[in-house]
């Protein structure tokens, strides 16, 4: 604990994001499985070597909201991301992380069929069962999780990095 920084990421959700897709709840699990020891970098920039490694990761209910919380760590010292990154991170200029990841089904939410093949369109309006629906997709069928990522704006709203009184006695 003396060699590393540690920090926790609520790093999507069951909410829309802006992509149109959706981490429904039943995918949590899984991807709490798949995320662990996934390197963390820096704005999906895969052409550099990771900042930080996944090591832990739970599903947290805050809210009407289900989020998947993964616990990272990084080396402390004189490096570019070391602690400084901490520091960043602890001031609120590194606030929000980005998943890259694999899967094989993105299912309408209004059809319930593939969205790349059937007639709905992410984001669009639709009369279905009696009630207006705005279409989306749910991300099925999680294969890998390629990486996390510390970004300016996740595509997850609310994302951000989690502050827990462990990391304040950490630091000391």
């Amino acid at each position: 604990l003396d060699d590393v920084h540690i920090r926790a990421m609520r790093l999507v959700s069951d909410e829309v994001n802006d992509h149109g897709g959706r981490f429904p709840r039943e995918e949590h699990e899984r991807l709490c499985e798949l995320v662990i020891d996934s390197p963390v970098l820096i704005g999906h920039d895969r052409s550099r070597l990771p900042v930080a490694r996944n090591f832990a990761a739970r599903c947290v209910d805050e809210g009407d909201r289900h989020w998947v919380e993964v616990w990272f760590y990084w080396l402390r010292g004189d490096g570019p991301h070391h602690d400084q990154l901490a520091a960043d991170i602890d001031a609120g200029v590194v606030k929000e992380g980005s998943i890259g990841f694999e899967f094989a089904l993105p299912q309408c939410s209004i059809c319930g069929e593939d969205i790349r093949t059937c007639e709905h369109i992410p984001s669009f309006e639709y009369e279905h069962n009696g009630a207006t629906q705005t279409a989306h997709y749910e991300y099925r069928n999680i294969i890998r999780v390629l990486e996390t990522s510390l970004v300016y704006r996740g595509a997850t709203p609310n994302t951000r990095i989690v502050k827990y009184p462990l990391f304040t006695k950490l630091a000391r």
